[in-house]
């Protein structure tokens, strides 16, 4: 699948756990692309201080872990290139060029930047009668007005992606489409209707052999499931994300499917299992050495003995997650967690 494709695969995931934007490695896969395009007739020397413009950027964003090409030189070179690709007629670099531009301005929270280069690639390829850049070009734009809270607009974007796919019989496009347009349905609280299309998305993103896609829909299908109250039914959902999280070794996604569980537990009243998931919680962010996995991890458990009235644990917890919050300079946390501690000592000091 390409970058472009996993892109909106990524996306779906930070929306629902509320984390990063998944950025892979792209500069190569789209120099490849870029210089592979026929070379008849075009000034081979505007063509190559565009390719050199892309590789610039792409260096400032790897350099910068995705925030440094957005004030410096790297988004600069990009757009750079994109005149010079316009120069010589080559709308398909054009387009490649605004998703990098796109993805990078999605990953910095600068969402209207995104979404006006994400339109720019989608006019480019409904221009070129390039039906998968449209669909991609779709499911980015639709994903970056749910993060805008634009539901409407957005289902509108992924039905009309999901349309293009079946016509064509796009297997990983009609994934994608369902999956979002089942996000968007949770969103909205209606529930129903986001479990058939989250079942029917998982159907093509199984097919599609997209293992981190399809545990993204089934992580959001777990979600809906256990908003309907059906806690079995969203166990075996993130059940099955997680193993799938195992086998791509994705621990973003073997995170979200640990929370689902430990939600549909909780749901189920089954104590033992809640407690069993949220210490291989922990494990798993200790092996990482993820100090604010760790942090999230020690919070939930003492949230847990504090609900089932063990505060000496619960205090114990606490304690620990405050040492990580002050170690990471987590300023928030820290003082949530003060203030938790201090009330649970006055109210044994008040027994």
């Amino acid at each position: 699948m390409g970058w472009v494709a996993r892109f909106a695969v990524g996306m779906v995931s930070a929306l629902v756990a509320a984390g990063a934007i998944g950025f892979p490695s792209m500069a190569g896969d789209l120099t490849r692309q870029l210089t592979a395009a026929p070379r008849d007739r075009i000034d081979e020397s505007l063509r190559h201080k565009a390719d050199r413009a892309v590789q610039l950027g792409s260096q400032q964003h790897d350099a910068g872990q995705g925030t440094a090409a957005i004030s410096s030189a790297g988004i600069t070179a990009w757009q750079s290139a994109i005149d010079l690709y316009r120069q010589i007629g080559d709308t398909e670099a054009q387009g490649r060029v605004y998703d990098l531009l796109g993805y990078t301005y999605a990953k910095a929270g600068q969402l209207r930047n995104a979404d006006d280069a994400f339109r720019r690639r989608l006019a480019i390829a409904r221009d070129n009668q390039d039906t998968q850049g449209q669909i991609y070009a779709l499911n980015n734009i639709g994903t970056i007005l749910v993060q805008r809270r634009s539901l409407a607009e957005a289902k509108k974007a992924f039905t009309e992606a999901q349309d293009v796919s079946r016509q064509i019989r796009h297997t990983v496009g009609q994934g994608i489409s369902l999956s979002n347009l089942g996000l968007v349905a949770y969103l909205q609280g209606r529930y129903p209707e986001a479990i058939a299309q989250l079942e029917q998305a998982r159907i093509f993103r199984g097919q599609a052999k997209d293992a981190i896609g399809e545990a993204n829909t089934l992580s959001n299908l777990g979600d809906a499931y256990q908003a309907m109250g059906d806690s079995r039914s969203a166990y075996v959902a993130h059940r099955q994300a997680l193993f799938l999280g195992q086998q791509g070794s994705d621990r973003p996604t073997q995170f979200r499917a640990l929370d689902g569980m430990i939600a549909s537990y909780r749901g189920a009243g089954q104590d033992s299992n809640l407690v069993n998931a949220l210490n291989e919680r922990l494990a798993l962010s200790s092996r990482d050495n993820n100090s604010m996995q760790v942090l999230t991890s020690l919070k939930a458990i003492a949230h847990h003995h504090r609900q089932t009235g063990d505060l000496l644990n619960a205090q114990s917890y606490y304690e620990q997650a405050l040492d990580v919050a002050r170690s990471v300079n987590a300023t928030q946390d820290r003082d949530f967690l003060m203030t938790q501690i201090g009330a649970l000592k006055s109210r044994k000091f008040l027994r």
